[in-house]
């Protein structure tokens, strides 16, 4: 088998400015680089010939993401947040240490908590891995599903 690792994850935004924003100031994301793609190569490889797109690039804990405006054509939206079994990228999930006081500091932010998604695991609940631990989702600007994960023993 050939040799590969993963490079990065992009996520196609309707405002990269505000989605580097959202994911430096409020998840901790580290600036990496600005994007600014131009040209018949980058029609060719998102497959929408003469596209344009501006953003960045962010990183936290070994993940790459980039923050993807297309600028010509614009970019498109969808059901926000999209359901879980909508086909592609369901959710990102992160750990936290304290979940009660980063809902406190999320909210504060102004950020998306949807509030009826938390979760109090049992014992036995969702496999040994997230036993007794508790969750929730909040969602990015354009309404990408962001699940927070508190687990005893992180």
């Amino acid at each position: 088998m050939a040799r590969m690792r993963v490079s990065h994850v992009t996520l196609c935004v309707s405002n990269w400015e505000r989605s580097l924003r959202f994911y430096h100031d409020v998840l901790g994301f580290h600036f990496v680089a600005d994007l600014e793609l131009r040209g018949e190569h980058v029609g060719s490889l998102a497959r929408i010939p003469g596209a344009e797109v501006q953003g960045a690039v962010v990183e936290r804990d070994g993940l790459r993401l980039e923050l993807r405006q297309f600028t010509k054509p614009d970019s498109r939206g969808a059901e926000s947040p999209a359901p879980a079994n909508q086909l592609g990228l369901s959710h990102l999930s992160m750990r936290v240490d304290d979940l009660t006081s980063t809902l406190e500091w999320l909210e504060e932010a102004g950020v998306d908590v949807l509030h009826t998604t938390r979760v109090e695991v049992p014992p036995g609940g969702f496999g040994k891995r997230l036993a007794g631990g508790r969750a929730i989702c909040v969602a990015d600007p354009d309404g990408l599903v962001i699940e927070l994960v508190e687990t005893r023993g992180d």
